[in-house]
């Protein structure tokens, strides 16, 4: 499948996960922002405003993250920003390896971004 960054197409590209048996399926929509969706509902993860000097292993650490909190029993709603913060801080670092963060590091900058989120 040809990838669109159009957030409808990614949303459609997600559906057709779901109908070919994913549980949920989470999409890169854009440069603004990745799209989890799941039979129940969908979520917009914005991408977090850092200063980005390599995306190598941005991916990684999302799916890495993810997975790691899904795996505490966190749904995908609860885990997709978490990811999400992973994601922003290994753009940080140069290199894959490097840029992997720390679980300490990701749930400060989540929090520093939720605060926000609150306050303005």
């Amino acid at each position: 499948m040809r990838h669109d960054p159009r957030p409808g197409h990614a949303r459609e590209a997600a559906r057709v996960f779901l109908k070919r048996g994913a549980q949920a399926a989470v999409i890169q929509a854009g440069s603004e922002r990745n799209l989890a969706v799941w039979p129940g509902g969908e979520l917009r993860l914005p991408k977090i405003p850092v200063k980005s000097v390599d995306a190598v292993g941005a991916g990684d650490a999302f799916a890495a993250a993810l997975a790691v909190q899904m795996a505490k029993g966190r749904s995908l709603a609860e885990a997709g920003p978490f990811a999400n913060a992973a994601t922003a801080l290994a753009t940080t670092v140069f290199g894959a390896r490097a840029g992997l963060p720390r679980r300490e590091a990701v749930a400060r900058l989540l929090a520093e971004v939720q605060a926000g989120a609150k306050s303005g």
